[in-house]
């Protein structure tokens, strides 16, 4: 995977194909 996005953006992608973000913002907090 590439992290050209923003964070937030990715999430906003993810979010918006149905992927459950709850365990990706635990990750997120820790950056």
């Amino acid at each position: 995977m590439s992290y050209e996005l923003p964070l937030d953006e990715l999430l906003d992608s993810l979010s918006k194909e149905g992927v459950d973000t709850s365990q990706l913002n635990i990750v997120e907090e820790k950056l």
